[in-house]
């Protein structure tokens, strides 16, 4: 719904102006001395009412229902609006890698150290117990460093980098798309002075504020694009309805693509998009007549 509502309500306006143009009220309104704003000011109206509406949505219920989705697909989803894929299975930390899996109550942890040209020279596995305040037992330490390299188990002292990624590791596997903006912006700062933040998490962060926006944005775009010739036929308005969602569309794409290969900066790629729809649709409406 989130993702539809700016669409239809784009449809919604071209299919009423161009019905108001058809039957000549366009004309009676602007001899009493309405123009173009003063028609449009209510649709203006309806789109902030609409923006307000999706932000509320994909604030309350889209988190909840994509975790649900999350459990029935068992996390194996991609995001529909940026293609963000699945959690990363390693974190990195300096020289350490690090990868845990959940067995029932317990976390299978799995640690490489690697040297300068990325050979493992270490290895630990062992358990995290989640009940018993996250404490390593049953460790083993395989140091490959070593001629014929060794062995050691039992009880092991985790070191301090392994520690803090352990810490990092259920922050970092949480899917942005089930946290809202302010959840997800705690837990990228806190990725992000790790060196863990995707640019698509970022990305997903702006558009979580941004993409409600463009209700208003193409109530803005809608108005003088409807205010158009008068002779033009029901199927024609639809076509300019469809032909500036594909636009819009296409605009946005282009942001989230450039965004994730590093054209521009998360918030470009998001906000970019969003002002450049309120200009356009702005000086269309200052020029309609």
């Amino acid at each position: 719904m989130v993702e539809i509502l700016p669409v239809a309500l784009l449809f919604s306006v071209v299919i009423a102006l161009a019905r108001l143009r058809r039957q000549g009220e366009l004309e009676a309104m602007a001899g009493a001395g309405a123009g173009p704003l003063r028609l449009c000011l209510p649709i203006l109206a309806a789109g902030l009412l609409c923006t307000v509406i999706s932000f509320t949505l994909n604030e309350i219920l889209v988190p909840p229902c994509e975790r649900k989705a999350d459990q029935v697909s068992h996390g194996k989803r991609i995001s529909a609006l940026t293609g963000l894929q699945l959690a990363p299975r390693w974190l990195r930390q300096g020289q350490w890698f690090l990868s845990l899996e959940q067995q029932r109550e317990k976390k299978r942890l799995l640690a490489l150290k690697v040297n300068s040209s990325f050979y493992v020279v270490q290895r630990i596995d062992g358990t995290i117990d989640t009940e018993r305040n996250n404490l390593f037992s049953a460790g083993k330490l395989t140091d490959f460093s070593r001629e014929g390299f060794s062995r050691r188990a039992g009880p092991l002292l985790l070191p301090p980098l392994l520690q803090a990624l352990t810490l990092l590791w259920p922050i970092a596997q949480s899917p942005a798309e089930v946290q809202n903006s302010l959840s997800l912006r705690r837990n990228l700062r806190q990725l992000e002075a790790a060196g863990h933040v995707r640019p698509t998490e970022k990305i997903l962060l702006h558009t979580k504020v941004a993409f409600p926006l463009f209700c208003l944005v193409m109530a803005l775009l809608a108005c003088p694009f409807a205010l158009g010739h008068r002779r033009r036929t029901a199927s024609g308005d639809l076509f300019v309805a469809l032909g500036l969602t594909l636009a819009i569309w296409c605009l946005l794409s282009v942001g989230w693509i450039g965004g994730r290969v590093g054209w521009f900066s998360p918030a470009i790629s998001v906000w970019g998009p969003t002002f450049l729809g309120f200009a356009l649709g702005a000086i269309l409406l200052g020029r309609t007549r």
